[in-house]
């Protein structure tokens, strides 16, 4: 796996399910190093505090955001995803579920 940031699109959770099944085949990681967030029932900072704490069981670590919305994210929160899409940290996986996100808006250029 090249990156350590991975965006899913879409609204049908077979094919999602399946993505994420597919991707979590290529890493070599724990189970237990498995976290899941809903952005409905969690804050983003929550994801960015796991993302940055280190697994105390496995060296690979990773994290699956659901139902994430861009307009929801603050600006320092973008900034701090940002800083951790370019470290050098590949210890840490962050998959991103979301129906859409508007490709003109300034914010989604973090995910090119």
């Amino acid at each position: 796996m090249k990156n350590n940031l991975i965006l899913l699109l879409g609204e049908n959770k077979q094919v999602i399910d399946f993505n994420i099944y597919e991707i979590l085949n290529d890493i070599e990681y724990d189970d237990n190093n498995k976290i899941i967030y809903d952005m409905n029932t969690n804050k983003f900072f929550d994801v960015l505090e796991e993302i940055s704490m280190v697994s105390l069981f496995s060296l690979i670590k990773v994290v699956i955001v659901n139902n994430f919305d861009l307009d929801k994210i603050s600006d320092s929160e973008l900034e701090y995803l940002e800083g951790f899409i370019n470290s050098k940290n590949k210890d840490v996986y962050l998959v991103i579920v979301a129906n859409k996100i508007d490709g003109r808006k300034k914010s989604y250029n973090i995910f090119k």
